[in-house]
């Protein structure tokens, strides 16, 4: 299995313009409760970094679009949310499609609303 893993990991790693870009689906998850924000990126090395226009620079100030998350991430703090990879993409298109997945997914499967995602659409 985790030859496969990383097998897929290479061949993404060959389909990107850049290997320090990571495209994929991703999760934010608060993990005392489970809650998680559902995104995606071309590049999370940047999307999720503490400099430049980074979530955890957006939340650390104050200014994430998503209110919820970032009413928890004040509440929680940095230390009670990990993000994690959810699926590897090969392109941005592939990466909304995946989104729109587990943001459908999500919906239908968790009885508890555990989702901070206001919109249902993936990239809106």
């Amino acid at each position: 299995m985790r030859t496969i893993y990383q097998a897929l990991l290479r061949e993404q790693k060959k389909k990107m313009k850049n290997d320090n870009e990571l495209c994929c689906v991703y999760q934010i998850r608060n993990t005392l409760d489970g809650k998680k924000y559902i995104g995606s990126t071309k590049d999370l090395n940047t999307r999720y970094a503490e400099s430049a226009d980074g979530y955890i620079k957006d939340l650390n100030r104050n200014g994430h679009h998503n209110k919820p998350l970032q009413r928890a991430w004040n509440k929680y703090g940095q230390d009670s949310f990990v993000l994690e990879i959810l699926v590897h993409c090969y392109d941005d298109v592939d990466a909304l499609e995946n989104e729109q997945f587990f943001l459908d997914y999500y919906s239908l499967h968790d009885a508890w609303n555990r989702v901070y995602n206001i919109a249902k659409i993936a990239g809106r």
